[in-house]
């Protein structure tokens, strides 16, 4: 169990593979953050709109945009906002500039729940 701080951060995952999204829900609250899940750009949008993340997990390919331009959205909004994008294409990974995104890691599927665990507490911290 994470100390009262992780108990105070609130994470957003994105991922249109639900099984994944409410897996990673789990073992995050069960780490004892706060953990709102959506499927969609457009419901990520919705939801950083009406409560404020400190963190939003999302896959780079969503059904309704890039999670690259998703997270250009929104940090015009909250540029504290921490990123941990997750992709099934390795070439991704290299491609994309994450310093100018303001990513904090990059992810490459399948991940692990002791993974994702351990880098959310990680970024967090």
């Amino acid at each position: 169990m994470l100390s009262n701080d992780s108990q105070e951060k609130r994470v957003l995952v994105v991922d249109d593979d639900e099984a994944l999204t409410i897996l990673f829900q789990k073992v995050l609250k069960d780490s004892g953050f706060s953990v709102d899940i959506a499927f969609t750009g457009q419901q990520a949008l919705e939801k950083t709109e009406k409560l404020v993340y400190h963190l939003l997990i999302l896959d780079i390919h969503l059904p309704d945009i890039k999670g690259y331009e998703l997270v250009k959205i929104i940090k015009e909004k909250d540029n504290d906002i921490n990123f941990i994008i997750i992709t099934g294409d390795p070439d991704f990974a290299e491609a994309i500039d994450v310093i100018d995104l303001g990513i904090d890691e990059i992810l490459i599927k399948p991940i692990g729940v002791d993974e994702i665990k351990q880098i959310t507490e990680r970024v967090l911290n």
